[in-house]
């Protein structure tokens, strides 16, 4: 048992670099004018099927941009991109 876990913290600890360096490079390549926000207009532009409803949802601090952080914590609403 203790063989198990430590492999899986090791599996943990080795695949979050990874995570982390797949989402900021999905991140900036939506964010095409490098203003550190995602705008609707960029989303569809990228060819994400997304619905303005549902970016204003994940737009919770209402700047018309989504920051990294509401990205992710939307993603599911957003939808998927080509």
């Amino acid at each position: 048992m203790k063989n198990i876990t430590i492999g899986l913290l090791m599996a943990l600890t080795l695949s979050t670099p990874a995570l982390a360096s797949w989402k900021t490079e999905l991140f900036t390549k939506l964010d095409a004018d490098t203003s550190g926000e995602i705008s609707l207009t960029e989303l569809t532009g990228a060819g994400c099927r997304t619905q303005p409803k549902f970016f204003s949802y994940a737009d919770k601090d209402r700047s018309n941009g989504l920051s990294k952080a509401e990205f992710f914590d939307s993603r599911d609403l957003l939808g998927r991109c080509n």
